[in-house]
């Protein structure tokens, strides 16, 4: 039977629009044919993935699929080349953990009230976990540099961290198809909808409404310290590279998840009973941090990257009869897959960033010279370390100028570590919940103090360039820069 006009939707290509309807058509006909109501999707990961028709319809949309076009890990398979999976992969691991977790979540301890929320809300976690990526642009995380780049151009202070995920929440609410197709096959209102939205952006971004619309508890589930996209990526990015770090023990992990009162809320916590599999758990992440995210060579390539767009808005090369603003221009940028990324920067004519992209494509990339603090003089060090680009931009025209070379082929980056991640474990014969800090004994967190370590303190001062200047640029540095015994 013909699917009526009124439950037409209307796809973000309309010329598109009649072969999605007849495909949404066909499928209906065929799990009705079947006397079934799911599909089955095999992952690598989690094995056999059983998808509600909902959700089929959902991961069919022209803006779901365009996670097939972008790679998880950005720029680490130049390091190592086994990992071409894609946030689309991600996604549906995040989606079978939240549902697991939505079926197994013990909150029998809540009072009554915060029971009932759970209750009503849970069954938007799945939604919420199939689609926290879905606003992810290409080049992994080098999108959200894009995006801060062009705010700093047009004069308007950025943070870009979790930018990404503000994408992914904006989509939701406001990308015409997408919301429609999750109104006609799941029924839910506007404000369940926008629920889903405000699970997928870190606590705090969406205000009071915000806290008040979403149980801690739940939004824990999906954005918190040990959530089901942290569970999944660090078992799917270990397995796909090849490093014996992923071997983590979902399964226990899942099962003894439980919602305590810790101070004055009720917040996702783990039993002490799976502490050991949540020790492995967090040491894994750092191991994977440590050896493949932060691998110096997609960490130089993705800043050449950057490099390219920094250049990009300094000199103005996107048009501007057709983009208002940087601001503009990197709104169009963040909808693209990779591929669409990488036509449109190879269409730059510019020598500099020409030389770049065929770099970076021949995988000619610039080399790193190393410095720590004590290497470098004091005053000089806080410029180099320094968070704003412009300190650190006059240091690279310095460098360059002794050189006589273009300031574009000199790029500082302080290296830092990733943020430690907190985990609250519930005691069951004591009755308490304590937060420990993931190092190699699970300390608890002194909770006198005001501040918990973050690990963000600069260790390392990074200085790319091209290989033929690897040692004149050392040396440079050395002479102009670096500490003189005194002795």
């Amino acid at each position: 039977m013909a699917i009526q006009d009124e439950t037409r939707v209307a796809c973000n290509h309309p010329e598109l629009n009649d072969e999605c309807q007849a495909q949404r058509e066909r499928l209906n006909q065929k799990l009705s044919r079947d006397g079934r109501d799911s599909i089955i999707i095999r992952d690598p990961i989690h094995g056999l993935i059983d998808v509600k028709r909902g959700y089929v319809h959902v991961i069919d949309t022209c803006c779901f699929q365009r996670l097939r076009r972008i790679i998880q890990m950005g720029s680490v398979h130049l390091a190592y080349p086994s990992s071409y999976h894609t946030r689309f992969d991600h996604s549906l691991g995040v989606f079978a953990l939240a549902s697991e977790i939505c079926r197994k979540l013990d909150y029998s301890a809540c009072p009554e009230g915060i029971r009932k929320e759970i209750e009503d809300k849970k069954k938007l976690l799945p939604l919420a976990g199939l689609l926290h990526d879905i606003g992810h642009g290409p080049f992994s995380h080098v999108s959200e540099r894009v995006w801060a780049l062009a705010e700093e151009t047009d004069g308007i202070e950025s943070d870009y961290h979790s930018v990404h995920e503000l994408w992914s929440a904006r989509m939701v609410k406001n990308d015409q198809c997408l919301r429609e197709v999750i109104t006609r096959e799941f029924g839910y209102s506007d404000e369940q909808i926008d629920i889903v939205s405000d699970m997928i952006i870190k606590r705090g971004a969406g205000g009071k409404e915000q806290e008040n619309r979403v149980p801690l508890a739940l939004h824990s589930i999906i954005n918190g310290d040990f959530d089901a996209d942290q569970m999944d990526y660090l078992v799917r990015d270990a397995t796909t590279v090849g490093v014996p770090y992923g071997n983590i023990d979902l399964e226990r992990i899942i099962k003894f998840l439980t919602v305590k009162q810790h101070g004055d809320v009720y917040d996702l916590c783990i039993s002490d009973r799976a502490i050991i599999s949540i020790k492995n758990m967090m040491m894994a992440r750092n191991l994977l941090y440590d050896s493949v995210i932060y691998h110096k060579v997609p960490v130089i390539a993705e800043s050449m990257l950057v490099r390219c767009f920094e250049r990009f808005y300094e000199e103005k090369l996107y048009d501007e009869g057709k983009y208002k603003n940087a601001r503009e221009f990197a709104e169009m940028f963040r909808r693209l897959d990779d591929f669409q990324a990488w036509e449109l920067l190879k269409s730059v004519r510019d020598p500099l960033i020409e030389r770049f992209i065929n770099s970076l494509l021949c995988r000619k990339l610039l080399k790193r010279l190393e410095f720590k603090k004590a290497e470098i003089i004091e005053d000089e060090w806080i410029k180099m370390a320094s968070a704003k680009r412009q300190d650190r931009k006059e240091i690279e025209i310095d460098i360059a100028g002794n050189l006589h070379i273009e300031p574009f082929y000199i790029i500082l980056k302080p290296e830092s570590s990733p943020k430690n991640k907190t985990v609250r474990v519930y005691h069951e014969k004591e009755g308490n919940v304590v937060v420990y800090e993931p190092n190699m004994h699970l300390d608890p967190v002194d909770q006198s103090e005001t501040i918990i370590r973050d690990g963000k303190g600069v260790t390392t001062l990074s200085v790319y360039c091209p290989a033929m200047y690897y040692n004149k640029v050392e040396d440079v540095i050395q002479e102009r820069y670096g500490r003189r015994d005194e002795t």
